[in-house]
C-alpha cells in the first residue's frame, strides 16, 4: 500500500500542483488529498504544509522526497528490464530550470533539434523571472547566471560559459558526466 503512496508523493512534489498530479494520475483530488494523508500517518509526521493555493514541504517531506524521488524512474526502468518487448509507460523526463531572459537564445531555438534527436525523452523548462532557484524548485539541469556557493542544493557544477550550469549528482551518474 505505502508504494504507491510514495509514488503519488514524489509526483505531487515534482509537479507542485495538487490539481494538476490528480489529473495527471487521473485520480479524484480527494483521493490524492487522502493518500498524502495516510502516508502522514504511516511515517506519524506532517509532510507538506498546506494553505488555500499552496504547499510546501516540511523538513521530513523534503527528507522522504530526497530519498524517493528517484524511484518512478526506477520503477520504469525495471519494468523496461524485465519485459522490454513492453514500451515503457512514460517516457524519461528532462528538467531544466532557467532564467527566461536566456531561454529564447540558449534552449527555444534548438528544441526542436533536441526533440527530434531524441524523440524519447519528454523536456519539462520551468522559467525563472529573477535571481536563482529556490530550494523547493526541482530540476534535473540548472541554467543559472549566479554561481550557487550556499550549498543549500544537492548538486554538481557541469561547466561555465556566460551562465552557470548545474544538474543534480544522480543525473550526473546517470549520464556518466564527470
Amino acid at each position: 500500500m505505502m508504494f504507491d503512496h510514495l509514488i503519488t508523493f514524489v509526483e505531487l512534489v515534482t509537479t507542485g500542483n495538487f490539481s494538476k498530479t490528480a489529473e495527471c494520475l487521473k485520480i479524484a483530488p480527494s483521493t490524492l488529498s487522502r493518500k498524502i494523508q495516510e502516508l502522514e500517518t504511516y511515517f506519524g509526521k506532517t509532510l507538506i504544509t498546506r494553505d488555500t493555493r499552496n504547499f510546501s514541504l516540511t523538513t521530513e517531506g523534503e527528507t522522504l522526497y530526497q530519498r524517493f524521488k528517484s524511484l518512478p524512474n526506477q520503477l520504469a526502468e525495471a519494468k523496461q528490464a524485465i519485459n522490454p518487448e513492453v514500451k515503457a509507460d512514460s517516457y524519461p523526463t528532462l528538467k531544466i530550470i532557467l532564467p527566461v531572459i536566456h531561454a529564447l537564445e540558449l534552449i527555444t531555438p534548438y528544441i526542436v533539434y533536441f526533440s527530434r534527436a531524441y524523440p524519447e525523452i519528454k523536456l519539462n523548462l520551468f522559467y525563472m523571472t529573477w535571481g536563482k532557484p529556490s530550494q523547493k524548485d526541482v530540476f534535473d539541469i540548472a541554467i543559472t547566471v549566479y554561481p550557487d556557493k550556499s550549498g543549500k542544493f544537492d548538486q554538481k557544477f557541469l561547466r561555465s560559459e556566460f551562465v552557470q550550469l548545474y544538474c543534480t549528482p544522480s543525473y550526473a551518474i546517470k549520464y556518466g558526466l564527470r
